[in-house]
């Protein structure tokens, strides 16, 4: 039985790290700032949280499992819970691992392919679309083929 997986479903993820980066500046603008008062919410970051739910919950609710995965930073920042059916991991436990993800769990014979899309990543332009088919070994020792699909956003 062959396992597939998606990396990016463009819209979505667009919206995701949106949001991701509108949280990202609230917390490092709310730390600079000091502490304020909780009771006067403003508006923006309440439609801000809820909005962050609401692709949360979409994104878990999806067939497919998706990655964001930080170049700069070298880990994966997020990780839907579908993950756990297709490789056996929970989404914790794939962030947990960091930059070693993908060589702990990528097939010997597909590892050796990896500097070459690591470069192929860094030469692309943002919105560029691309993707790969390799194994990554289950939880349970099983290998899995998975087709990726990516794109970068800066």
């Amino acid at each position: 039985m062959r396992h597939v997986f998606v990396l990016a479903l463009f819209t979505l993820q667009a919206i995701f790290i949106s949001i991701l980066l509108i949280e990202r500046k609230r917390r490092n603008r709310n730390r600079t700032t000091g502490a304020r008062n909780i009771d006067k919410k403003p508006t923006g970051d309440n439609l801000s949280e809820q909005s962050r739910i609401f692709i949360e919950r979409m994104v878990d609710t999806m067939p497919s499992v998706l990655f964001i995965y930080d170049l700069v930073e070298r880990r994966n920042v997020y990780v839907n819970q579908r993950s756990s059916v297709v490789i056996g991991y929970s989404a914790e436990e794939i962030i947990d691992m960091g930059d070693a993800f993908l060589t702990r769990l990528m097939h010997p014979d597909d590892l050796a392919s990896l500097p070459q899309l690591n470069q192929l990543y860094q030469a692309r332009p943002a919105g560029a679309v691309f993707d790969n088919v390799f194994r990554l070994k289950h939880k349970n020792g099983e290998w899995r083929w998975v087709h990726r699909c990516a794109t970068i956003f800066l």
